[in-house]
């Protein structure tokens, strides 16, 4: 374990300090921008563990180990580490009988497989859900950057290598930066969303609870308005009847309307470290057939976790199966990209259409263009 001693001697070495180390005391001549945010001198003696009067005592609770958060700002966010660890052989693993690649409508078969320098990026995030009461937590997804597969991890550490080689590999297969970050985005989004599931059931039984207590209480006002004015019976009270009920109705929906925006949930995800761990990995090239159409899609190995990597979704890039595949160009999509249009019932694929229906889109385009009867 790292003493205090040792990281601070640490840290000023590393923003550029002259450091001298003599027991539980630290000599130090610190650049004038350290210096600064430390409130330090150039020329500073620290104390550790030592009764020395003439030294600055330096202590987890102290003023001083505070202000290291300014030095430390940024540090550590993103760090590229390559694993060493071992796979088993690549003849030995079949991607069929894993079931990692499920089809609806479409057959697959293995075509070939070789071993590449892939990376995966871990990514650690806190999120916050603020409604009527507040809900936060960790979640931690780890992503292939060549087949943009993603995985939920319950413990991050599985994930880092428990020994790590020298240097970084060359020619590592990934994608563009773009395109591994909505990954990362979509599984989080979905490890959020199964996460906050209790906390959202409880919300909206709280908030039925608090709207059936609104509406019983200006019910019973309502009710005894109405009481009041038949016991009186006097023909100049039914105005008064009338807007006593408006004012009541009015009070009951601006009352509805301050309980339901109380309860409306703001969910934030703040990423707090990304880890790029390379690796050699197999990768599996399985070729699909739908219909006349054929494509190659490539499954890697994950020797991080020591199971393939699932697919994701070509349209919304969310993980799971299993998929259906499009006729245009055979991509990989869930039910939800492969939905029918609400409009005119026809099926398309969302990855082949982002921009929505395309029957839809031709028939306003027609519509448009046609000149006026």
């Amino acid at each position: 374990m790292t003493t205090l001693r040792e990281f601070f001697a640490a840290l000023l070495a590393r923003r550029g300090a002259l450091i001298e180390q003599s027991g539980g005391l630290v000599e130090t001549v610190v650049p004038r921008d350290v210096a600064g945010p430390l409130g330090l001198g150039e020329h500073e003696v620290l104390s550790f563990d030592s009764d020395e009067r003439a030294a600055r005592r330096v202590t987890l609770d102290g003023e001083l180990f505070g202000r290291c958060a300014g030095l430390l700002a940024g540090a550590g966010a993103f760090a590229t580490v390559t694993a060493s660890v071992q796979t088993p052989r690549i003849e030995k693993l079949d991607p069929g009988a894993s079931g990692a690649l499920a089809l609806r409508n479409a057959a697959a078969r293995s075509d070939r497989r070789e071993t590449r320098a892939l990376s995966h990026l871990l990514s650690c995030a806190r999120y916050t859900a603020t409604s009527n009461e507040r809900h936060e937590g960790m979640i931690h997804v780890l992503v292939n950057e060549f087949t943009l597969s993603t995985r939920r991890l319950a413990d991050p550490s599985v994930a880092i290598p428990g020994s790590a080689a020298d240097g970084t590999l060359d020619a590592v297969e990934r994608r563009g930066a773009a395109d591994v970050g909505k990954a990362v985005a979509a599984a989080q989004a979905v490890a959020v969303r199964e996460n906050l599931s209790g906390f959202v059931s409880s919300q909206e039984r709280k908030l039925h609870r608090d709207l059936a207590r609104v509406d019983d209480y200006f019910g019973m006002l309502h009710d005894e308005a109405l009481r009041i004015s038949e016991r009186r019976g006097a023909a100049g009270d039914a105005d008064r009847t009338a807007a006593k009920i408006t004012a009541i109705d009015a009070e009951r929906a601006r009352k509805t309307h301050d309980i339901i925006a109380s309860y409306r949930m703001r969910v934030s995800i703040e990423p707090v470290v990304f880890v790029r761990i390379e690796t050699f990995a197999p990768v599996f090239w399985v070729e699909i057939r739908r219909r006349k159409g054929v494509r190659n899609v490539p499954l890697a190995y994950n020797p991080l976790v020591k199971a393939l990597d699932p697919p994701a979704c070509e349209g919304c890039l969310a993980p799971g199966g299993p998929f259906w595949v499009c006729d245009d160009r055979l991509h990989l999509v869930c039910n939800g990209c492969f939905a029918a249009c609400p409009a005119c019932g026809r099926e398309y694929c969302a990855a082949c259409h982002p921009g929505g229906c395309p029957a839809c889109r031709r028939n306003a385009a027609r519509a448009t263009s046609s000149p006026a009867a």
